[in-house]
């Protein structure tokens, strides 16, 4: 059973948004041309569907077109006078937009009509989640398929560290990474606590408070859960990959140990340690990428291009055989 985007009117319109300026007209979509089917997430302020986008040809002699996506929006009732809640998704509409990679999920468009109707769309991954794919379903990866999935990851990671300014998703785990149909390809999603690097530092206690609302504890930095231990900066996203390693190549959750996240925080933050890394990691691995990615001070921690180097390093100097071959 489906539902269209808007499912009711707004009882407060919102001045014209400044991102149809920025957006393309064929980027820009009425609630008419989304259908939603089911609740994929729902957040404190946001809810995420997948939908089906049905919109008319800017070519007469074409006919309309459908296309599987998902649906990111303002939870219509407890938003619909949130102003702050609507600048937030705006946001992340306005920094995704301007994003292009293979290893990230591509950005279809936007809904920019008033607040309950405020949505941002993205082409829906068929594989689902990389955490469902582990946890859920007990997928058991090849190696071949470990290291793709670990290189893809470092790749996507890489071009957002790469842009100038260089951005930083802060929100990277298991559950915000997606697969194909087949599992044997990557891309990241949910880019809504993503920054520019020069507004972490022209905001900086704000956005940690941002990131230490908004995070999952067991993928987050030290520095994001208390500022004392320094600044947010892209390293953050180095720790998470390295969190993220550990599901890929042993099959288990950071801090597994930890049932809660005071747990996790006495661990991190009062005995300085971060998550073990399992025996069955191979100890190439460990020793020379996923170790240099998990140290607690952000400034020792690799650069996400050089984990990717270590990390090929590895698949090619290693006696296990491997049909696993990286093309950037």
């Amino acid at each position: 059973m489906t539902c269209t985007l808007n499912g009711g009117s707004s009882s407060s319109a919102l001045e014209p948004i400044d991102l149809h300026r920025l957006l393309p007209a064929d980027k820009v979509f009425s609630v008419d041309d989304v259908e939603l089917e089911e609740c994929i997430s729902c957040g404190e302020f946001t809810i995420v569907h997948r939908g089906t986008l049905q919109k008319d040809s800017t070519h007469a002699q074409q006919p309309a077109h459908q296309r599987d996506v998902v649906v990111k929006m303002l939870h219509r009732r407890r938003c619909a006078n949130d102003e702050q809640a609507a600048e937030e998704l705006r946001a992340e509409i306005e920094i995704f937009a301007d994003l292009s990679h293979p290893r990230l999920v591509t950005f279809v468009g936007a809904c920019l009509e008033p607040k309950a109707s405020l949505a941002l769309v993205t082409a829906l991954a068929p594989g689902g989640n990389l955490h469902q794919a582990l946890h859920v379903r007990r997928r058991q990866l090849l190696r071949h398929e470990r290291f793709q999935l670990a290189t893809e990851l470092l790749d996507g990671t890489g071009y957002l560290h790469g842009r100038r300014p260089a951005i930083a998703h802060l929100d990277l785990k298991s559950m915000n990474i997606v697969l194909d149909a087949e599992g044997q390809h990557l891309q990241i999603c949910d880019f809504g606590l993503a920054r520019e690097l020069r507004e972490l530092r022209e905001s900086e206690s704000e956005n940690q408070r941002a990131v230490s609302r908004g995070g999952t504890p067991r993928y987050m930095a030290p520095e994001c859960h208390d500022s004392a231990v320094g600044p947010l900066t892209e390293k953050a996203d180095v720790w998470a990959c390295g969190c993220i390693f550990i599901e890929i190549f042993a099959g288990t959750l950071p801090y597994a140990e930890c049932s809660n996240a005071r747990q996790i925080l006495s661990t991190m933050l009062v005995q300085r340690c971060g998550p073990s890394i399992p025996e069955s990691v191979e100890v190439a691995m460990k020793t020379t990428v996923m170790d240099g990615m998990l140290r607690f001070d952000a400034e020792q921690r690799l650069p996400i291009a050089e984990a990717l180097q270590r990390l090929l390093i590895v698949v090619e100097t290693s006696d296990s055989k491997s049909r696993f071959m990286w093309i950037p």
